[in-house]
């Protein structure tokens, strides 16, 4: 096993509960901006989990791409959601 496997997955456990966290805050507890505060988390640690990833095989590390896109899009249309809700 990679010395770097074990962190990849690490990282990917904790975006992963990132990822769960957001919905429940922005859906469940209603808080754009709480919301936000869990994406500004999300981004780097998508980033993170690729790097890390692609140091065990590339195309990991390369299919965490779209995941990035779609959560630095998700940040860009959050405080519109939050303008529009207040």
């Amino acid at each position: 096993m990679p010395a770097s496997e074990p962190r990849a997955l690490a990282v990917r456990g904790i975006q992963l509960a990132l990822n769960a966290a957001c919905s429940a805050v922005l859906f469940g507890a209603r808080s754009p901006g709480g919301a936000l505060a869990v994406i500004a988390g999300s981004a780097p640690t998508i980033a993170t989990t690729a790097v890390l990833a692609g140091r065990v095989s590339k195309t990991a590390g390369l299919l965490l791409v779209p995941s990035l896109a779609w959560t630095t899009s998700a940040a860009g249309l959050n405080p519109r959601v939050w303008q529009l809700n207040e």
